[in-house]
């Protein structure tokens, strides 16, 4: 069944904080800065706004179109689509088994993997990280950023490459070269 509707009417929000969550972390680390400006903010609110959704209920998707917006915090992400994979989660847990926690306050579907594109940019304070393409797989907790240039900036500093990786719980982050291209690097003097 294809509807269209709010995407608050869905459980996944918090799929787009993880979605944040996961670029800020893989900035973090990129640059392995001390302090950053992304940081995860759990506790703030998420606000989406788009041209359209389509809620695809047999195929479990959510897709987002038009001028993608998501807010939380000071951290802001845009791009042309969103696209949610998600998976029902009807059946019950068995008895003595936990139930999973949900950051959304509901436990109707877990978020599987977000895809984004058509010019993704993540902003948070000094900090920004733009791309052609952006994946993040949940299950496996691996971000990844793409482009025909990805490039992640703090200040005058600016690291640019064509494909960022990040395995966001151990921190793990790779910057690939484009083609036959090299990794750069630029650290401005002037920056904190």
């Amino acid at each position: 069944m294809n509807r269209s509707f709010p995407f608050r009417e869905r459980s996944g929000v918090a799929a787009i904080g993880l979605l944040l969550v996961g670029l800020s972390s893989s900035f973090a680390h990129a640059q392995q800065t001390q302090d950053t400006n992304f940081r995860m903010e759990g506790d703030k609110p998420i606000q989406i706004e788009s041209d359209q959704l389509e809620v695809f209920d047999q195929e479990n998707t959510a897709i987002f179109t038009g001028n993608v917006v998501v807010v939380q915090g000071p951290t802001q992400m845009r791009s042309n689509f969103m696209k949610v994979f998600y998976s029902d989660k009807k059946e019950q847990p068995s008895q003595g088994e936990a139930k999973p926690a949900s950051t959304t306050g509901q436990n109707s579907s877990d978020i599987d993997r977000i895809e984004v594109g058509g010019k993704v940019y993540v902003n948070s304070g000094t900090q920004t990280a733009t791309g052609d393409e952006g994946s993040f797989d949940m299950r496996a907790n691996v971000l990844r950023l793409t482009g025909k240039e990805v490039v992640l900036s703090d200040g005058g500093n600016v690291l640019t490459g064509c494909a960022l990786t990040v395995q966001t719980e151990t921190g793990k982050a790779r910057l690939e070269a484009c083609g036959g291209n090299r990794v750069r690097m630029v650290i401005s003097p002037d920056s904190e």
